[in-house]
């Protein structure tokens, strides 16, 4: 049957297939590609032919031919490389088969909101910079902390705005003003706002709640803690305008 998650929208890759690995592990199978298919005793893996059409029978990517992609591996010059990445780890593997050289980035970490591309496809690209003799670019060391400060001050903001809502309902009293107004005004505050939060992710990035919650626990937090409390100012204000005069 269909698997419900992931699809092609979500914020991790559909063919990930969850392989535990270790650099040891993926030095051999990288020297394989160098050997010509071979395994260090001899034993033949790949035909070497078939090597050469999983590198080099591929089609541009983009309009400038600057990167290929074939049969599993993308091509950059005198690179091939593929990356992965799922909740947790991100990986790297480039091979440079004029110079009988190959590289593997293992990464025990991953945040789907800035540390992946920004920053850990930085590493591949500046050795790669360097194996090619153009020297290595610069690293923005503090660009992490600032986007996660940036997000810390959303999630409190969403926080205290949820909270007040609260606040306004605790205090609110029925007034004069048409009733429908006031209906309009807590369904939309207290209903469709926290309602929207909770489906956020799936909407946007087609990624269910509990991957959130297990992959991105504090955005989670923020998300449950949010429409709560705006889901209880709705209840406190239907209990005083359905049982409560004045």
């Amino acid at each position: 049957s269909k698997p419900a998650y992931p699809t092609e929208q979500s914020w991790f890759n559909v063919p990930a297939g969850y392989i535990a690995t270790s650099p040891v592990d993926m030095g051999r199978y990288l020297q394989m590609y160098l050997r010509g298919g071979k395994t260090e005793d001899g034993k033949e893996v790949l035909a070497e032919d078939s090597i050469r059409k999983m590198f080099y029978d591929s089609i541009p990517q983009d309009k400038n031919n600057f990167m290929y992609y074939g049969m599993g591996w993308m091509r950059q010059g005198e690179c091939v490389l593929h990356g992965g990445q799922v909740e947790t780890y991100i990986t790297f593997m480039m091979v440079y088969p004029g110079r009988n050289l190959a590289i593997s980035f293992l990464y025990n970490m991953n945040d789907e909101f800035f540390t992946n591309k920004p920053l850990m496809y930085e590493i591949p690209t500046n050795v790669s910079k360097i194996i090619s003799g153009m020297g290595s670019g610069s690293v923005d060391h503090g660009m992490y902390l600032r986007r996660h400060i940036f997000l810390d001050i959303l999630y409190i903001l969403l926080i205290v705005f949820s909270g007040f809502l609260l606040w306004k309902a605790i205090k609110w009293k029925s007034s004069s003003k048409s009733k429908v107004g006031q209906w309009s005004v807590m369904v939309v505050f207290n209903v469709v706002l926290p309602t929207f939060l909770l489906n956020f992710v799936r909407l946007f990035f087609n990624t269910p709640l509990w991957v959130v919650k297990s992959y991105v626990n504090d955005f989670w937090w923020v998300l449950v803690i949010s429409a709560t409390l705006a889901y209880l100012g709705g209840i406190v204000k239907v209990y005083k305008f359905c049982f409560k005069k004045g």
